[in-house]
């Protein structure tokens, strides 16, 4: 790890020392490694970071008294590096300054920490004995000499004052406090013993007294607590600086709780038991004691994008998670389970007028399909006689980018020769390393690949006026243009330096990126910029960085074909919309819907698709008559033996599903007597009609290459 400058932590200092404004109060949650660091790090209104040496030793399974100076240095490094790395403030916990090791700890605490405050006892650690007056401010003194010989003069010292906390007088913390005050100390820490209520009143006399330069936690109810006091109403008391601690969980559960969950998007569903948990000043009660309703989409769907369903307790390959998001998938899980009441929608509402694919579908997700499902669906191929057609709201389904690219640019010519459209296509522009000319063969290749999850904009970008598009990448996040976002594209602009060659008298190529594009959708509809048609957003092209395992730059990776000497791609941020990935279209439904039930190719080699694959493309379908395939189906893809989902999962969604009727059963047990209930249970299921067997069905029980009938 590597410390800012004694120059920037002295500037640091400074603007840390700023913070601590009497009734505008530093709120500084206590965390305990890395991943709690960054999690506090990252919340909306942070502005430093702070560690509490009982948090600390809490990880490793030991007591605080029996936390040693390197275990709490060695502790303490991984939380500076995330510090420094979002450039905010770090205070840390040195207990009573480790006896005569006071200025050594000052320096390296600053010097191989970066830190810019401490918080420091008047008790002895070791013996709980409150120190001599004398001696206690001396040390004050000591420790904030040493920050200034090191260079760091607005150096915090958050002062405790213990005589209260050791069964003495609150006067006589207080009395201690001003001479800590008067020494140097930025803040005074009294801590209010556990078996004591925090008055209000003796409270507002420690603040009052302290001119507001003072520590205070907030207190929940309990046992010994009648009223709350909570960070608001400290604040409005008027303290300087409030402290919560982040709680962690003993060194034998480390692996799982050590590492709270994380407040960025990625886990946005622990955050908010995090951030609730600060805010409400409550000790650990999940969400902050708030009650907390969840609604949830289908669990049969792909995990999140480098994550894992919270259903399952692991991802199914550890090693292809980073530490720090397993950590933060753990916790989440955990707090997940605590969730006892459960309400699960079973009906399939986009299936709902088609009895036979509502049959079908609700047989796939429990693994039960039929010969005679595998045998109707493979009557669902797409042929040049099928009515549907991209021209009037056909979509296509495929898990592999390199189709849906092939599909969208036979797309636009069919939608725009039907629509008596012009056809532009536009070629991206590419910088290569100093200026490399890339040989026909590479240059073919790099056209060819078009957008992807690392590469947000196509190489080829077809485009006829008036076609559907998806935004690739987030650019303007309030105005709703963001990634997934669908979108009219109304005009384009070309780039009016690049030359264009006429393919045909309805289609030109463009030697260029268009310089923008003009988009269109019912959620702009109400918008209005100067220059431009009501209803309307512009998106530029932009210049993206090529990826380097795509560059085959890194030892792992072989790179893509072509892209060895390309180090940007200029282009605009979206895509023609009839096809799309499987992850995609989830979310999505379509009357009329192209699927193409194949794996991935791994090595070469064919696989079966996955059954979140399979399940994702067959559902997005809102009748059998809508749903079509691009070719017929092996056995092995969904009978042969059956496509089903994993064995962890269906356990977790079972597990589930038994809690969602034990709530019904409790729900209805404990409101039997009602009438409306009453009337309720009373009421008819709807109806949604039945599954039946078409004529034809005994056809398609013979399987041609066997000759008897399969049951």
């Amino acid at each position: 790890m590597t410390t800012p400058s004694i120059t920037a932590l002295a500037a640091q200092a400074k603007t840390f020392k700023a913070l601590h404004i009497p009734g505008t109060p530093l709120l500084l949650a206590n965390v305990y490694d890395a991943t709690s660091a960054r999690i506090v790090g990252s919340l909306p209104g942070c502005r430093a970071l702070a560690s509490a040496s009982y948090a600390l030793a809490k990880t490793i399974g030991i007591e605080d008294s029996e936390l040693t100076l390197e275990q709490n240095l060695r502790l303490l490094k991984p939380i500076a590096a995330v510090a420094h790395e979002l450039n905010l403030p770090f205070t840390i916990d040195i207990q009573d300054g480790y006896g005569d090791q006071l200025e050594e700890v000052i320096r390296r605490v600053i010097t191989e920490l970066g830190a810019v405050g401490v918080n420091l006892e008047d008790s002895y650690h070791d013996t709980e004995k409150i120190m001599d007056e004398t001696e206690a401010l001396d040390r004050v003194q000591r420790a904030l000499k040493v920050a200034a010989e090191v260079g760091v003069p607005d150096f915090v010292v958050n002062a405790r004052s213990d005589t209260f906390l050791m069964g003495g007088e609150l006067d006589v913390s207080i009395q201690r406090g001003k001479k800590f005050l008067e020494v140097g100390a930025t803040t005074i820490y009294v801590f209010w013993p556990r078996d004591k209520e925090m008055i209000e009143a003796d409270v507002k006399r420690v603040i009052d007294e302290l001119d507001g330069r003072t520590n205070i936690q907030p207190r929940k109810v309990s046992p010994v607590q009648s009223k709350a006091l909570t960070s608001a109403d400290l604040a409005k008391l008027g303290t300087a600086r409030m402290g919560v601690t982040v709680p962690a969980r003993s060194g034998h559960a480390k692996g799982a709780w050590r590492n709270l969950p994380a407040a960025v998007a990625p886990s946005f569903f622990p955050a908010v038991d995090l951030l609730l948990l600060i805010d409400s000043g409550e000790g650990y009660r999940p969400f902050g004691g708030i009650p907390m309703v969840l609604f949830f989409g289908d669990f049969f769907q792909f995990d999140p994008v480098l994550q894992t369903s919270l259903l399952l307790p692991a991802p199914r390959d550890r090693g292809g998670q980073r530490p720090e998001s397993l950590a933060k998938h753990l916790a989440a899980h955990r707090l997940f389970l605590q969730f006892t009441t459960v309400v699960i929608l079973q009906e399939q509402v986009r299936a709902a007028g088609c009895p036979r694919l509502r049959g079908f579908i609700g047989r796939l997700r429990n693994g039960e399909q039929t010969e005679l499902d595998f045998q109707r669906l493979s009557q669902r191929l797409y042929t040049p006689s099928c009515k549907a057609s991209f021209v009037d709201g056909l979509r296509a389904i495929t898990p592999l980018n390199q189709d849906r690219w092939d599909l969208n640019m036979a797309a636009v010519v069919q939608w725009a020769r039907a629509h008596g459209k012009h056809i532009s296509v536009f070629a991206a522009k590419h910088d290569t390393e100093s200026g490399k000319r890339l040989s026909a063969g590479d240059l073919c290749h790099v056209l060819r690949y078009g957008d992807d999850s690392q590469l947000p904009t196509p190489g080829l970008f077809f485009y006829a006026q008036g076609m559907p598009v998806v935004v690739t990448r987030n650019q303007f996040v309030g105005l709703k243009v963001v990634n997934g976002a669908p979108f009219k594209a109304v005009d384009i602009f070309p780039d009016l330096a690049a030359g264009t060659i006429a393919l045909a008298s309805n289609v030109t190529l463009h030697l260029g990126p268009p310089v923008a594009v003009l988009l269109q959708s019912d959620d702009s509809a109400g918008l209005a910029m100067p220059g431009f048609p009501n209803g309307t957003i512009l998106i530029k092209s932009k210049t993206v960085a090529i990826p380097s395992q795509m560059r085959g730059k890194e030892g792992r990776w072989r790179g893509k074909p072509g892209f060895r000497w390309v180090t940007h791609r200029t282009g605009p941020l979206c895509t023609p919309t009839f096809a799309m990935t499987d992850q995609k279209s989830q979310g999505k439904q379509f009357s009329d819907v192209l699927v193409n039930l194949k794996g991935v190719h791994s090595s070469g080699t064919a696989t079966r698709p996955s059954f979140m694959s399979l399940y994702v493309q067959l559902s997005r379908a809102q009748s059998w008559d809508g749903l079509h395939l691009f070719r017929k189906p092996a056995r092995g893809d969904f009978i042969e033996p059956k496509n089903v989902l994993d064995k962890d999962m269906r356990d977790a969604i079972l597990k589930l599903e038994r809690r969602g009727e034990e709530t019904r059963r409790r729900f209805e047990q404990d409101h039997r007597s009602e009438p409306w209930l009453q009337e309720w249970a009373a009421m008819p299921e709807s109806d949604q009609g039945t599954e039946t067997d078409d004529v034809e069905d005994a056809a398609l029980w013979r399987d041609p290459g066997v000759s008897e009938l399969r049951s």
